[in-house]
């Protein structure tokens, strides 16, 4: 676990996470395990993430987050992800309500989903940050118009 989120912050630090799949982006192997050896702070995170179940993320991407989430605010990722777990205390307009509705609706769609899901995932961390509010949440990446992937 701790490896599979590893190569994704070192994704989300070289380029983006959204690159996931570009071969000229991705870390090696050899990068992947120095940095979990150097940087505990990813097992920790990957520990903490794996008992949030895979409702609403992969693992890895729940522990990814968890940890880049930290690095801005360690006690208010900490109280996102343990309300995101729980579930306890959520109102209609909650940023969690509105990516629980959101991932539910990718569900089943694959890897074409996959994109989404982890821009929905920056966009309801952005909210819970700022305390905003949201009815819903959305991602425009296609069309005339498409959205650049949220920058946390």
């Amino acid at each position: 676990m701790a490896c599979a989120a590893a190569h994704l912050i070192l994704l989300h630090e070289n380029g983006g996470i959204q690159q996931l799949g570009n071969k000229q982006v991705e870390p090696s192997k050899t990068k992947v395990n120095e940095r979990v050896r150097i940087d505990h702070g990813i097992s920790d995170v990957a520990g903490r993430a794996a008992g949030l179940g895979r409702s609403l993320a992969s693992p890895r991407v729940m522990a990814c987050c968890y940890y880049l989430f930290s690095a801005q605010n360690s006690a208010l990722a900490a109280q996102f992800f343990d309300r995101l777990a729980s579930g306890a205390g959520l109102t209609k307009h909650d940023p969690f309500t509105s990516y629980g509705a959101a991932a539910h609706q990718q569900r089943g769609k694959g890897q074409a989903a996959a994109p989404r899901n982890r821009a929905l995932f920056f966009k309801a961390w952005i909210a819970y940050r700022s305390g905003k509010l949201v009815k819903c949440l959305r991602w425009n990446n296609g069309g005339a118009n498409p959205e650049k992937f949220p920058e946390i």
